[in-house]
């Protein structure tokens, strides 16, 4: 069920949203791994599904579960609930456990859809996660969920476009200062970065790109496939998309 509904899916945000996948690569093709997104849709979970080939286990807030159009988008996808209010710690170990399994498991620590567009607090549970089970969280910037889908509408946009930025995977060693790591990395994904120019003789760091020696190389991405490939090596484009 959950390959059809991939397959399904990525065509249809192919063919309506121009989808598009960027830096897919910095997703390990095997083992434990947290993809942690920015959230402003329920588009969100379907865009991180199918933007890349590992079967994904969502880990969503319980509360959810209420909503019959979140019931009808997440259909097929394999959803670990939890509600921290009540101290869910059944699920907490669910996620931990499949995470030790050698799970990819997709996430959004803000913990809610902005109603803005604008990146929240970004919650610790991420990084207790990671550090738990020792696993990278690769940070994800979403771009275009937002227009084609806002909180504040009932019904998405029929066509529009739609981007998803992997970067490259963050390691957790110290929970109390992962949140801060991951925010900056969901800005440089977002061409928010403001760091100086960095002078290599003639060479110089624009401000607001990636750093090559963050791991991710040259080279433009074509849509192939399900959602999007790419060819050879991706960039991250830090252009907001129009």
């Amino acid at each position: 069920m959950y390959w059809i509904a991939w397959s399904v899916v990525g065509v249809w945000l192919r063919l309506c949203y121009r989808f598009r996948v960027v830096g897919r690569e910095n997703v390990p093709a095997e083992g434990g791994v947290i993809l942690a997104s920015n959230h402003v849709s329920f588009f969100d979970p379907m865009v991180v599904g199918c933007a890349h080939r590992r079967k994904t286990v969502f880990v969503a807030r319980g509360s959810l579960k209420k909503s019959l159009v979140y019931s009808l988008v997440t259909k097929g996808i394999d959803i670990v609930s939890i509600d921290p209010a009540k101290g869910d710690r059944e699920s907490i170990r669910t996620v931990a456990e499949k995470l030790d399994e050698g799970a990819c498991c997709a996430l959004f620590p803000e913990g809610t859809r902005s109603d803005d567009g604008e990146v929240k607090e970004l919650k610790r549970g991420f990084a207790m996660f990671a550090k738990r089970a020792s696993v990278p969280v690769v940070p994800i910037w979403i771009e275009g969920t937002y227009d084609a889908w806002p909180r504040r509408r009932r019904l998405p946009k029929p066509f529009g476009r739609i981007e998803v930025r992997f970067g490259p995977p963050i390691r957790v060693d110290d929970p109390k200062s992962a949140a801060d790591t991951l925010r900056a990395a969901l800005d440089r994904l977002a061409g928010r970065a403001t760091a100086p120019p960095v002078d290599r003789g003639h060479e110089r760091t624009k401000v607001g790109a990636v750093p090559s020696d963050e791991g991710i190389a040259a080279g433009r991405p074509t849509a192939q496939g399900c959602g999007a490939a790419t060819e050879g090596a991706s960039a991250v484009d830090a252009r907001p998309i129009t």
